[in-house]
């Protein structure tokens, strides 16, 4: 019998355990603050532009 519960559900209740764990935690934890994201968004528009710029500059538009 304690073979069985050594086999069987321990580690049935162990792997139960650990699934509640996960669910603990959040999956995408917030990494940056508000601020860090505008600023990161900023900087994505602003090089857009300049691709832009650059493109009618090669071609001779600008």
């Amino acid at each position: 019998m304690t073979r069985i519960y050594e086999l069987g559900v321990l580690p049935v209740t162990t792997l139960f355990l650990r699934a509640l764990a996960c669910l603990e935690r959040p999956l995408f934890a917030m990494a940056h603050d508000t601020d860090e994201i505008a600023a990161r968004r900023k900087r994505r528009t602003e090089r857009t532009e300049d691709d832009v710029l650059w493109c009618w500059k090669q071609r001779g538009f600008w």
